[in-house]
């Protein structure tokens, strides 16, 4: 019994170490993270990488985490997402860039493969796959994902708009259907209808916009916002 009672007190130990040091790495992978989402925030607030940032150095904080932490897709997603902002410090087309994105696409892979139902990286996934013109079966069947597993997701919904709308010619034709579904939902929400029609118009695709809807008001809205656009000006008044 007391041999017993030893090898117990002795296995309880160790496993209360080992969720003490768990609990230490988790909460160091949580504040690198932190730091590093911070960063990519002030990023996405001004709308490009600042002059007086590090996007090596955020990108090394957050692979810190993925690192303390490999089982969390939060830490993958937003490895992704600053390769992607990285892209954008280049011109669209250009070799570094489309490398940027590649290396985004795998970690969005990581990220799905974590959370299946991660609408959002879905998306992402699709539409770093667009910009480095892979349009294939992979790039259609994340888009689709991404309407399947977050319809009511008002930022994947409009990443999955306007990529829809950009690769339209494209599209199989069920995805098609499925694009004009979700973006008969968006009708239901009026302030999303301003976006909607901006997309539609830098596409060429108004006229698929306006058969989506019987609304009056909504169609009086695309009207109003179509006006802006020619003249140079836009809203966002429904």
């Amino acid at each position: 019994m007391n041999v017993t009672m030893r090898v117990l007190s002795a296995a309880g130990g160790a496993a209360a170490c080992g969720l003490a040091l768990w609990a230490g790495l988790w909460g160091a992978a949580d504040a690198s993270a932190r730091t590093a989402k911070n960063e990519v925030a002030r990023w996405e607030q001004g709308g490009a990488i600042p002059r007086d940032a590090d996007p090596d150095a955020t990108l090394a904080v957050a692979l810190r985490a993925v690192e303390r932490d490999p089982q969390n897709g939060d830490y993958r997603m937003l490895v992704g997402k600053i390769h992607e902002w990285k892209a954008v410090a280049h011109p669209v087309w250009s070799s570094p860039a489309r490398r940027e994105r590649d290396e985004a696409v795998r970690w969005y892979r990581q990220t799905v493969a974590l959370r299946p139902s991660d609408s959002l990286a879905w998306v992402s996934l699709a539409q770093s796959r667009f910009f480095n013109q892979r349009l294939d079966a992979e790039t259609f069947g994340a888009l689709e994902r991404a309407g399947i597993f977050g319809p009511w997701e008002e930022v994947t919904q409009l990443k999955a708009a306007w990529l829809g709308m950009a690769l339209w010619n494209n599209l199989p034709e069920p995805l098609k259907d499925a694009h004009r579904r979700s973006l008969q939902r968006m009708f239901m929400f009026h302030k999303l209808v301003y976006q909607l029609t901006v997309m539609a118009y830098q596409f060429d695709w108004l006229d698929e916009l306006r058969g989506l809807t019987d609304d009056p008001r909504a169609h009086e809205v695309i009207e109003r916002q179509v006006g802006w656009l020619k003249e140079g000006t836009s809203g966002n008044q429904y």
